[in-house]
């Protein structure tokens, strides 16, 4: 049986993909750059640019609102917000798209209310911490001074502060305390996740909950029965089959990844790993291997290593249902 406990904090090592290439340009990428990404207007509208520095020979623009209107002027794009006469800030994104290309950025356009308030923040519906005492921010671009900020939990707590040197911008600042319980012998206690809710409010022009989910001391383990596993190894049938792996933790979440090319992996529920190999050709007779990794959260260092194979010694090559076994290990 395969089990590993703790808590911690790991980056994010994600690749980022390449850009297509620019045909315009043999040997180089596409390139889109757009200065400024954001804009705000007041209540009674304007007129403002923005400036597209770009390779390529065509580009689009378009706008998600009808009171926001965007268009090409050589190199810019001119963005005109329409008078806003409602109770409500309100907000736009220009979309800036390379012809004939995947490549594309946004603009964000905030426009005030007829008070003159406004508040953009870009803030999760949900955010997961380890087991440690720690916080977060999330900026809030806004000219409101007051904002009023409740929390459904003692052990969460929030306030909105200002940044120093920072004009019209404020922070949402969220703590949580330690959730690392001990029992009398001195072993973690494995709790479940605890939640609370996260309510911030700027008058009538903005107001926005989060959900903040805290793991306990984290436990996670794989039934190594002797099915489906082999001496260690998950063993998946080179025709092309999937298995489901039974997974014991209380981590609020996790994420199954794998580099093999022939595997594809899967969480079904937060119990259940599901496996699929693709179909070996029949006149390939070398033997697979893979790994399968399992993160808890994004920013758990937990990570759980299964390893994979796609051959059974004890089995001969026609059990398989192959027309030449020669080479089965």
């Amino acid at each position: 049986m395969v089990a590993l406990a703790g808590c911690g904090g790991g980056d994010d090592d994600t690749p980022t993909p390449p850009s297509p290439v620019n045909p315009d340009n043999p040997g180089t990428n596409y390139t889109l750059v757009l200065s400024p990404t954001s804009l705000s207007f007041e209540s009674n509208g304007g007129q403002q640019t923005v400036t597209v520095t770009t390779n390529a020979s065509a580009w689009t623009v378009e706008s998600s609102q009808s009171w926001c209107k965007a268009e090409k002027s050589g190199d810019r794009v001119k963005v005109t917000a329409e008078s806003n006469a409602t109770q409500q800030q309100r907000t736009a994104t220009i979309t800036v798209k390379i012809t004939g290309s995947t490549i594309q950025q946004s603009i964000n356009v905030t426009q005030t209310n007829s008070s003159g308030q406004y508040c953009q923040a870009d803030i999760p519906d949900e955010f997961v911490f380890n087991c440690e005492p720690t916080g977060i921010g999330f900026v809030l671009n806004t000219n409101i001074d007051q904002f009023q900020v409740t929390s459904s939990e003692a052990w969460c707590t929030a306030k909105v502060t200002d940044i120093p040197n920072a004009t019209d911008k404020k922070q949402l600042f969220i703590e949580v305390a330690d959730y690392q319980k001990k029992d009398s012998q001195g072993y973690y206690v494995n709790e479940l996740p605890r939640k609370a809710t996260i309510t911030v409010t700027g008058g009538t022009v903005f107001s926005h909950t989060i959900t903040i989910v805290q793991n306990s001391h984290i436990y996670f383990t794989i039934r190594t029965f002797l099915y489906p596993f082999v001496n260690g190894s998950l063993v998946l049938s080179p025709e092309g089959e999937t298995k489901e792996v039974m997974i014991d933790t209380n981590c609020y979440s996790w994420t199954p990844k794998t580099e093999a090319d022939w595997l594809t992996v899967k969480c079904i529920d937060n119990s259940t790993l599901s496996v699929t190999s693709k179909a070996r050709d029949a006149n390939d007779n070398t033997l697979r291997t893979g790994s399968v990794y399992i993160e808890c959260d994004s920013d758990l260092y937990i990570n759980i290593t299964i390893n994979v194979r796609d051959a059974d010694s004890g089995i001969q090559g026609e059990d398989y249902g192959y027309d030449n076994p020669t080479g089965w290990d």
